[in-house]
């Protein structure tokens, strides 16, 4: 017995673009016409932009995560970058010295080891 005939079986496929068929294809939470990347209407293929560095579907910062919203770096598509902001790194910054000056505090308050 042969298997039922399907769309499938002829090898048809969906021809709705992405930004004109009312779904999240690229899952940043915004659908067609509100979605960043679809700057070419709703005939535009793709919901991803080349134009964003965030919605480009590359990993421009390195850290294997690409664009919003797997890289945490990406707080929106639209961000014009995906290192971390100015204010993230002062922040990294300071944490960083601070466990420096702890561990520089520890090491000289530590008494000397057995001697072996």
């Amino acid at each position: 017995m042969s298997a039922p005939f399907t769309m499938a079986s002829i090898g048809w496929q969906n021809t709705v673009p992405a930004c004109g068929d009312g779904q999240d294809n690229d899952g940043d939470g915004r659908v067609d016409a509100v979605d960043p990347g679809c700057n070419g209407g709703p005939a535009d293929e793709s919901e991803h932009s080349l134009a964003l560095v965030c919605d480009d579907r590359l990993d421009n910062d390195g850290d294997g995560m690409p664009d919003y919203p797997r890289d945490p770096d990406c707080l929106d598509p639209t961000q014009a970058t995906e290192l971390p902001e100015p204010g993230e790194l002062l922040m990294l910054a300071a944490g960083v010295a601070a466990l420096v000056r702890l561990s520089s505090r520890s090491m000289r308050a530590a008494p000397p080891g057995p001697a072996g």
